[in-house]
């Protein structure tokens, strides 16, 4: 099931999460475009798609020539001014045609109950999911946050729209090359694991600068930079490894098992065929030498290595516990494939 699915299946409200809001527009506009539908007369009809924000108001949008395009503003009839969080519901209401797709970028603040309109608001998305159903019409709100209210949590569809693909990447890169004329590297692949998990403005602007730092696009340095992304959020520990095989004393078994796997996440092996390992559990007494070997691992595996200690993960407020863990396999989706160390 993906985003035109739900549309077409009539759900009236979609919240789509995302940090990636102009990626997500034009991937979904350029969807929507080339999707056909059916009006209220049973004649085949196309999605007319709309966007809204609180700086360029409302406006309708389209993906054409590889490119999202913005039409003129839609204001109050009479007027010049532009329509507010509240307006733009309404005209949704009275006005929009048929089949029409509603974006609402970074709408998630008028949903907050402090709000002064949030009663207001809130009723008329109920009133959305009441009526929209039989004339085709959505409101797709989307933003980074997905705080939805009580009152809607029934009624709502909620996306968490997928990171960048390999090939997405490819294409930031190929352009990225075009911009600053350097010529494209031939292990691109490695360069594209390697910022997997990245949004597409943080993959762009990571590649810019480790090329004008070093000339080149370096994938351990690409690797660092991803890495300290989990930096941001104080709920995972990144820990430095230099250890090696020898500073292991006896597990000959082990040692031979992730030593025989160092190459079983290079893009070499994955084009092979070759599935890298999904985890492993060591158990012992203390200080039996666990610890020391995940460090082991992730340092002949070279990849970055995350502590994830559960006292970090517990708050005292309802919810937050879950919504700790919830940001802590973001992150590791994110930096993945690494070593997470679970203690």
């Amino acid at each position: 099931m993906g985003f035109l699915s739900d549309v077409q299946s009539g759900f009236p409200l979609i919240w789509i999460k995302s940090f990636e809001d102009q990626r997500v527009l034009a991937e979904c506009t350029k969807i929507l475009n080339d999707a056909k539908t059916t009006n209220s007369q049973g004649d085949e009809d196309t999605y007319k798609v709309l966007s809204w924000d609180i700086i360029d108001g409302l406006r309708p949008i389209t993906f054409r020539d590889g490119e999202l395009m913005r039409g003129n503003k839609i204001t109050e009839e009479g007027s010049d001014a532009s329509l507010n969080d509240l307006d733009v519901l309404d005209w949704m209401h009275k006005v929009a045609d048929d089949n029409t797709v509603l974006f609402l970028n970074d709408y998630h603040p008028f949903l907050k109950s402090e709000h002064p309109d949030y009663n207001l608001i809130v009723g008329q998305l109920k009133r959305a999911c009441a009526e929209f159903k039989a004339s085709g019409k959505c409101i797709v709100i989307l933003s980074a946050a997905c705080t939805v209210p009580m009152e809607l949590e029934k009624l709502i569809r909620k996306i968490d729209y997928p990171l960048p693909t390999r090939d997405d990447l490819k294409t930031v890169l190929r352009e990225l090359c075009d911009a600053i004329d350097a010529p494209y590297p031939r292990h691109d692949e490695d360069v594209i694991t390697s910022s997997l998990g990245m949004t597409t403005i943080e993959a762009e602007n990571i590649y810019s600068l480790v090329y004008q730092d070093l000339g080149r696009f370096e994938t351990s340095v690409i690797m660092k930079e991803k890495v300290a992304l989990v930096k941001k959020s104080g709920l995972l520990e990144i820990v430095e490894t230099s250890e090696t095989v020898d500073s292991i004393g006896g597990l000959e078994v082990m040692k031979e098992w992730f030593t025989d796997r160092a190459e079983c996440f290079t893009e070499r092996a994955r084009r092979f065929g070759i599935r890298p390992p999904k985890g492993i559990i060591l158990g012992g007494v203390a200080g039996c030498g666990k610890s020391l070997a995940i460090k082991t691992i992730a340092s002949i595996w070279h990849r970055p290595c995350l502590r994830l200690d559960f006292g970090r993960v517990f708050g005292g407020i309802v919810g937050e516990s879950e919504a700790n863990m919830f940001k802590i396999w973001e992150i590791v989706r994110a930096i993945a494939p690494c070593i997470l160390w679970i203690s």
